[in-house]
């Protein structure tokens, strides 16, 4: 018997929490039901908070709750670990409430789905990032005072970065392989696509590399040139005139 107990005990603390939400009054139906669902998703009740905010939604549509309750439903898809229907949800809103003062929140949060349902692997399928480089742009462009800037802001130099880090890893395997071409491409990539991150001095190293090896002197000669005059103190910079012999 002793091991049902803690069962027991919770199904009653469910059923116990679960009556008293149910006891939160408004001072109309809308507020009611808007708070019992702000109650339910303090207490991770996803089910329970979505009936909540869409009857606020659906049945009270012109109540100052019912936008209210768009947004609730985008966070508790969120906080449910489901951040593609979430950023949906976001996303839909934004189209509808162009005016609405908390856009900022919005298309930050969409940005944050994006972000959230990344790998963290960067041999995985990182897609993703750049729609979440694309909300948190968004933020940076069109919402400069928002308390999110500064979070969007990290987060888009964090996603260019792992970006970039993808093109390098691809630029090696092909390194490794003696694919110089299909190297060459990605490694000029993050220098087009992501400078300024602390990659451009050992993607001139490698183009010059590259193009030694594909006897593209030319080629070869100007990434050299360019590591020494940008980076004279890098340690790129012994290796590269190393390359210069025989060019």
């Amino acid at each position: 018997m002793q091991k049902f107990f803690p069962i027991l005990f919770g199904i009653f603390f469910i059923l116990s929490s679960c009556s008293s939400i149910e006891k939160i009054e408004g001072a109309d139906k809308a507020e009611t039901y808007y708070l019992r669902g702000v109650a339910y998703l303090k207490d991770s009740m996803y089910i329970e908070a979505l009936e909540k905010f869409n009857l606020v939604k659906n049945k009270f549509p012109y109540s100052k709750y019912a936008v209210d309750a768009e947004l609730k439903i985008g966070d508790t898809y969120f906080q449910k670990g489901d951040f593609i229907e979430a950023q949906r949800v976001y996303s839909l809103f934004a189209e509808l409430h162009p005016q609405e003062p908390r856009m900022d929140y919005a298309t930050y949060q969409s940005g944050m789905c994006f972000y959230s349902a990344l790998p963290s692997a960067i041999d995985r399928d990182i897609s993703y990032a750049k729609k979440a480089i694309d909300e948190f742009k968004a933020v940076m462009d069109h919402y400069p005072n928002s308390v999110y800037l500064k979070d969007a802001v990290e987060r888009y130099t964090e996603l260019r970065t792992k970006l970039a880090e993808k093109e390098i890893y691809i630029g090696d395997f092909y390194k490794k392989r003696d694919k110089w071409e299909a190297a060459a491409e990605r490694y000029k990539t993050v220098i087009e696509q992501y400078p300024n991150l602390n990659f451009d001095e050992r993607m001139y190293y490698e183009l010059a590399n590259c193009y030694k090896k594909l006897d593209k002197p030319e080629e070869a000669k100007y990434y050299i040139d360019l590591l020494i005059i940008t980076y004279p103190n890098s340690p790129y910079v012994g290796k590269a005139k190393s390359l210069q012999k025989g060019l």
